[in-house]
């Protein structure tokens, strides 16, 4: 269970590490070839998110497919170690973190899934307009590639970005191996350190004018997104985030010793922990809707989606995925990433609001 997997995520330290000194091997499948949304003949299939909080579905589209209430599991694509994804109204964007991963393209509604660039160690992705952002830390760089797939566009070179966000012309950069938060012109060009000696720093969200991060200080911190001097906003290690409005949502891992909590964090600095999950050994993805925040929990005895009211409460428990990664609320429907290791392949999946 928890002891025994492979990396209990605290990103990817080591895989990161690997992945870096790895050579730029590539997919055998070739951009814009289709696969079965059981996998295909490379194993992999599927489609990402940010992983932020969007209830009316990207980019303020109104979602395309409904889900019935508390509706189970269904797989919708084959990927291995999907680690990242953002969506819009039609599909979820994938992020594979893998020597020979890429850039997935996952429609909703259950359609073939489409590899739409190969790169080695995706790790990051963020919409950006008609194109998808794409953090690939073996390749030591950030790229764009259109979403309709194609040849993907160099924005900088970094020595290992982790995630990346994007606010108009700009595009916000973890640089994990380089303890740095960055931020590059989306056109290209030379890059901006905001903030340093960020150590670990992985896990991006934007909102209320800030960047936020977690990394492993035991903090939740931000800047504001035009510079200025870096500030906490909560005292708890941020394993990933999701913004919505004036609030960050984050799960928190914390020591061994130390209960999985679900936060909120105003961009004033207010706190307040939500839950705390005695249960979980681990917490992941998190995201949010109008009544509910929603996250991925590791454990001992099963893996879930569980999800707490927004003004806090008890854990409610909904539905059993193994090492659930991603999690993204979009209208009636949940959708979730899942697979942490390369030896196998993991999954992308959909499932209703209770």
């Amino acid at each position: 269970m928890i002891a025994t997997r492979v990396l209990p995520l605290l990103l990817v330290a080591l895989a990161l590490l690997a992945a870096l000194g790895a050579c730029g091997a590539r997919s055998s499948l070739r951009e814009g070839e289709e696969a079965s949304p059981s996998g295909g003949s490379s194993g992999q299939g599927g489609a990402g998110s940010e992983g932020g909080a969007s209830p009316a579905g990207g980019g303020g589209e109104a979602p395309v497919v409904s889900c019935e209430p508390g509706a189970p599991p269904v797989e919708l694509a084959q990927i291995v170690w999907p680690i990242a994804m953002d969506h819009d109204a039609q599909a979820l964007y994938v992020a594979s973190y893998t020597e020979r991963g890429g850039l997935w393209r996952v429609p909703k509604d259950g359609a073939a899934p489409t590899l739409l660039a190969s790169m080695s160690y995706a790790s990051g992705v963020a919409l950006a307009g008609d194109e998808v952002v794409v953090a690939s830390s073996g390749d030591r760089e950030v790229v764009r590639v259109p979403k309709g797939g194609g040849s993907a566009t160099r924005i900088a070179g970094f020595f290992g970005p982790s995630d990346v966000r994007v606010v108009g012309a700009g595009v916000y950069v973890a640089n994990y191996l380089d303890d740095e938060v960055a931020r590059v012109p989306l056109s290209g060009g030379e890059s901006i350190v905001l903030a340093s000696g960020q150590s670990g720093v992985h896990r991006l969200a934007i909102g209320a004018g800030l960047v936020v991060w977690g990394s492993f200080l035991d903090e939740l911190r931000g800047v504001p997104l035009g510079g200025g001097a870096p500030f906490t906003l909560a005292p708890f290690a941020a394993r990933r985030i999701a913004a919505q409005g004036e609030d960050f949502f984050f799960t928190s891992n914390g020591s061994s010793s130390q209960p999985r909590r679900i936060v909120r964090a105003g961009a004033g600095g207010a706190f307040e922990v939500l839950a705390e999950d005695a249960d979980a050994g681990f917490v992941e993805g998190i995201t949010a809707d109008a009544s509910h925040v929603y996250y991925a929990r590791w454990s001992a005895e099963e893996d879930t989606i569980a999800r707490v009211p927004r003004a806090g409460g008890a854990v409610q428990k909904l539905a059993a995925i193994e090492e659930p990664l991603e999690v993204l609320a979009d209208g009636t429907c949940l959708y979730v990433t899942a697979g942490a290791s390369e030896a196998r392949t993991g999954s992308v999946v959909r499932l209703g609001v209770p």
